[in-house]
């Protein structure tokens, strides 16, 4: 699609930005005595209704945007930058269930720019005609190793791998410097964040280099080397030289640890490269920066409601809020 097939697109997003949840509305929900009061301030918002178990609603909620954005683009990768992770994870879910005879069909999300029923067909066939050959790549070498070795581990890191090399695809496809960028930037984060929940295990290169994934910023055979050589501290001291540092900050310990969770991380990192994609005319920017600030929305309320379930403190809820959209 060429930036100005996304004119009347962006008309509809700036309509459905109007209902996202505001700054003070978030404020108010942080300032809420308890649960009853938090739904009671959400009764003028597209969440008004929201019950006790509300974690029906929001995953209904962030289904709908990403049903929204897959329509309006018909296909087009940028549907993926932020649903393709629900793809990979309902491969994990039916690669499980077939090469192992689990049942976990309860744990598939139907959210993601593929159908269900493709996905099943994959990963029982090992083809497919219609669905990407990333994906249908993905499925074969996931189960070859699976038949070769028998562990079911493998599935997890195998696609995780996959997930990323996928997605960095797609965002060269998209052909934006900043989305790139950012893509990239996530991958960073989960071989940081890999190499740091192993930290304390005897690590080999060999076994670093089946974990990690090459399609970063940071060039994965330097944190390689750092890892095996204990440079902790010079592996976090590579975050200052990218362009999303700015984000991370405060995310990092005294004791040189990462503080805070990957996904908050990454969270931070998206908002550095897609919060002026808001006031963009044409192209597909405004699309994709609603996308994530409608899942900003809905991570915050999961944190915030279940926050007030429990009675948190108000502090801890805040350090852990996503950005939130705000013109």
């Amino acid at each position: 699609m060429l930036d100005i097939d996304y004119a009347s697109i962006n008309t509809a997003v700036r309509i459905r930005e109007n209902d996202l949840l505001t700054k003070e509305t978030f404020e108010g929900l942080l300032k809420a005595k308890d649960f009853s009061q938090a739904q009671q301030l959400l009764k003028s918002t597209a969440y008004r209704d929201v019950p006790e178990d509300f974690e029906p609603l929001l995953v209904a909620e962030l289904a709908k945007t990403t049903d929204f954005v897959t329509e309006q683009v018909a296909g087009a990768p940028v549907a993926q930058i932020f649903s393709l992770i629900y793809t990979y994870h309902n491969l994990k879910v039916l690669l499980k269930n077939h090469l192992a005879g689990l049942d976990l069909e309860h744990l598939l999300v139907h959210m993601g720019a593929f159908d269900l029923d493709e996905l099943r067909h994959l990963v029982k066939t090992e083809q497919s005609e219609t669905l990407p050959e990333l994906l249908v790549q993905a499925v074969q070498d996931t189960c070859q190793e699976y038949r070769e070795y028998g562990r079911l581990e493998s599935v997890d890191v195998l696609l995780d791998r996959r997930y990323f090399k996928h997605l960095v695809a797609v965002a060269r496809e998209l052909a934006d410097p900043a989305i790139l960028n950012m893509v990239q930037a996530w991958v960073d984060l989960y071989n940081l964040n890999c190499i740091f929940r192993l930290r304390d295990k005897k690590l080999s290169r060999a076994f670093l280099m089946s974990v990690l994934s090459n399609e970063g910023q940071l060039k994965h055979t330097e944190l390689i080397a750092l890892a095996l050589a204990n440079r902790y501290d010079d592996l976090l001291a590579l975050l200052n030289e990218t362009d999303y540092a700015s984000a991370l900050t405060g995310m990092i310990d005294q004791e040189g640890d990462l503080n805070l969770s990957l996904e908050l991380a990454r969270d931070r990192v998206s908002h550095v490269y897609l919060d002026d994609a808001r006031f963009e005319a044409f192209g597909f920017l405004p699309l994709l920066a609603y996308n994530y600030y409608k899942e900003m929305e809905v991570k915050n309320l999961r944190l915030i409601l279940t926050g007030k379930m429990n009675d948190f403190d108000q502090s801890m809820l805040r350090e852990r809020m996503r950005p939130i959209y705000d013109l």
